[in-house]
């Protein structure tokens, strides 16, 4: 029985290891003087209130409520990264736009226990820094797909519509050339990254 019980704790203890691996790929900060750290493991983009992308576990899952089918990519000849459920990557089509400029997409983020949660916006005497609203902003890093290469501005098929000044966690894309780019999103602590996701792949079509 000494050994049995051993063993479980052995195998309990490897399972936890291998979580907090995981999840210190996404989210490698840890509390300093910048202040507390977000506790994000993973996000969720939402249309009006509804979830468009959901990341967690170094997995994307689009549309899991069948929404917004008209986002989703199937069945493309691209290479569809292993960590791709529901689909290939998300879909945005000038047809579906305003002006090139598709909906707004609010981001809202998930914690280690899957809780969806808001951060604070902090000013400069709560610990916020002059140029960003509050203490955190969204950073976008534009990828060739399946690749850790970054695009250049003229090669991007679109391009994040958002202001650090303006105290939201909101944002639209303009669509700009047929293709596709890969995104990630990262989310920013004053000079560095709370969390870095893997890139999520998007096509454009223009019509």
């Amino acid at each position: 029985m000494f050994y049995f019980n051993r063993a479980i704790s052995i195998i309990l203890a490897l399972i936890l290891s291998a979580f907090v691996l995981i999840s210190c790929e996404d989210n490698p900060a840890s509390s300093d003087d910048f202040g507390e750290h977000a506790e994000a493991f993973g996000f969720q983009l939402e249309i009006d209130g509804e979830i468009l992308v959901r990341y967690f576990l170094r997995e994307y899952t689009i549309d899991p409520n069948d929404n917004f089918p008209q986002y989703v990519k199937q069945d493309s000849d691209d290479e569809t990264p292993g960590y791709m459920q529901n689909g290939d990557g998300l879909l945005f089509s000038s047809a579906d736009a305003v002006d090139n400029i598709t909906e707004e997409l609010t981001i809202r983020w998930i914690d280690r226990n899957e809780v969806v949660f808001d951060l604070p916006q902090l000013n400069e005497e709560q610990g916020g820094t002059a140029g960003l609203f509050g203490e955190w902003n969204l950073e976008f890093r534009y990828k060739y797909p399946n690749t850790s290469d970054v695009k250049p501005v003229e090669e991007r098929n679109f391009r994040d519509i958002y202001d650090v000044n303006e105290e939201t966690w909101k944002f639209s894309f303009e669509l700009l050339s047929e293709g596709r780019t890969d995104l990630r999103i990262n989310l920013f602590h004053i000079d560095h990254a709370d969390l870095t996701p893997r890139p999520l792949p998007i096509y454009i079509e223009m019509e």
